[in-house]
């Protein structure tokens, strides 16, 4: 392999391989690309200016373009634009909205279970399903990066495409919660990491400087998945039934996946498989090994004795909690309050469209005044719609005002949570470790809301209005607690210093 493919090597995606010794500023930046697009949130440029940002001496941000054209590190050269590079970023698109629209469409799905296949189930049971969906794609992204280290986009595209395919067909034949966990919540939530690795891995080998903006592009399929996917799915309800529905949806989602297959390349052989000698069964046993191996390097729990570390990862843990419960169970009080089916999905959409627009606004304003700050902002924001908007309006008043005016707001605000957290855990991470940090929070994060989702379902139990007024508040308080994590790692950094920029 000649010396660009040794540099561009060096800098692919790398989710859970962490040398300490060898990588390099850009491979940590890609690594942190990676996993946080297991969720389908955009990472802007905040990430790429919170990588830096534990090199400052002094307040001022370094930007990103000096620090590039003075790191020894990267590639000599990128595409960095041109019909290939964007053939590969709208694969990379199509993909997105197979995955995360139907992981920013799960709300839709257990409405429409709960009043109807698992109807007489209470919620703390039904929960079950999603806490399974939702842990797997948050854990098992951790280890899916090997697969495209060791073999490229296709093959785990192909594998992950078939896990959701299987998980979303065979969703619409289960009839009880273990089926339904087993299939569609192992399934499926697998199938959503697997394919998270390649498709937003595979945008660092044709990018450098346009990253950012190729990323953006990129993972606007999520959130343009989240807005149709709810919308196709309350239709086919209507007109052919549960059970068609869910294997159409499959086959929409398999054929987004095949042309992203198609389209998704990377830009040079994965070098070890390149040069390497050994069989298919030799190569799927080493990968094996390198899988536990990697996984335990992708996580490290010596970096909590740090406090502004250990304050951060827990706050954002908790910010995600609030998130993922709201989303889950929001779509299900909206039809317990008397409204039809597709009024929940309705709302499902403007939150996910309200989304695109926080997105940007968060990220922007993150670069100008620091993603400690933002974030503290907009986790404010959550925690003032779930206590505000939606247990001291909505459940009082039960009108649709009230739930429209809660989707617009609270998906302004709750768009950030996920792509700032890499932005605070970057800003103060030494370059070498932030792989392993970021792992170790996105483990931590998994496990709590794997928890928290169960404990959701337990507190909405029957769907009383009683309930959800309880667990309005229990989003809340969540969201609180994660601003008081927050404040404080920023006080363990600068004390009470209002006026700064973290």
């Amino acid at each position: 392999m000649n010396s660009f493919g040794s540099k561009l090597e060096s800098n692919r995606v790398l989710q859970t391989s962490i040398d300490l010794t060898d990588l390099s500023a850009d491979s940590t930046q890609t690594d942190s690309d990676h996993i946080v697009k297991a969720s389908g949130f955009n990472v802007t440029a905040t990430l790429d200016e919170s990588r830096l940002e534990h090199e400052r001496t002094s307040a001022n941000l370094i930007s990103n373009e000096e620090y590039e054209s003075n790191s020894d590190d990267e590639p000599i050269e990128y595409p960095d634009g041109g019909f290939r590079a964007y053939t590969v970023v709208f694969g990379s698109f199509l993909g997105m909205v197979a995955c995360f629209g139907l992981f920013n469409s799960t709300g839709a799905i257990q409405a429409y279970l709960n009043l109807h296949q698992l109807k007489g189930v209470s919620n703390s049971l039904s929960s079950i399903i999603f806490s399974v969906f939702t842990g797997c794609a948050y854990l098992v992204v951790i280890l899916s990066g090997v697969l495209f280290d060791e073999y490229g986009s296709n093959t785990p595209v192909i594998i992950g495409s078939i896990f959701l395919f299987a998980g979303i067909f065979g969703a619409g034949n289960c009839t009880n919660v273990i089926q339904l966990t087993f299939v569609f919540g192992l399934l499926g939530g697998s199938g959503v990491a697997i394919l998270s690795s390649p498709l937003t891995g595979v945008i660092t080998h044709w990018f450098l400087k346009n990253r950012s903006k190729a990323f953006g592009l990129s993972t606007l399929g999520g959130s343009v998945g989240g807005m149709a996917f709810p919308v196709i799915l309350e239709k086919l309800y209507r007109t052919v039934g549960y059970t068609s529905a869910m294997r159409i949806m499959a086959f929409i989602c398999t054929t987004l996946s095949v042309l992203s297959c198609i389209l998704v390349r990377e830009r040079v052989k994965p070098e070890r498989l390149a040069d390497s000698n050994l069989n298919r069964k030799q190569k799927i046993k080493q990968t094996g090994k390198e899988l536990v191996s990697l996984s335990k390097k992708s996580i490290d729990f010596t970096a909590l004795k740090e406090p502004r570390f250990l304050w951060c990862a827990v706050g954002a843990s908790f910010g995600e909690l609030s998130l993922v419960c709201t989303l889950t169970y929001f779509a299900t009080y909206v039809t317990v309050v008397g409204f039809s089916e597709q009024t929940a999905s309705t709302t499902l959409t403007v939150v996910n469209t309200m989304g695109i627009v926080g997105r940007y606004i968060g990220g922007a304003l993150a670069d100008k005044f620091g993603c400690f700050n933002i974030m503290m902002i907009m986790l404010s924001g959550m925690a003032a719609c779930n206590l505000f908007l939606w247990c001291a309006w909505s459940t009082l008043s039960k009108d649709i005002a009230s739930i429209y005016v809660f989707a617009v707001f609270y998906g302004f605000f709750n768009s950030c949570v996920l792509s700032l957290s890499p932005s605070c855990v970057g800003s103060i991470s030494p370059t070498r470790d932030f792989g392993k940090r970021y792992g170790t929070m996105y483990f931590i994060s998994g496990v709590i809301i794997v928890s928290g989702v169960l404990g959701g379902g337990a507190i909405i139990g029957h769907a009383s209005l009683q309930n959800y007024r309880i667990f309005s508040l229990f989003c809340g308080l969540s969201s609180l607690l994660g601003v008081s994590c927050f404040a404080a790692s920023r006080y363990t950094q600068v004390g009470m210093k209002l006026l700064v920029e973290i």
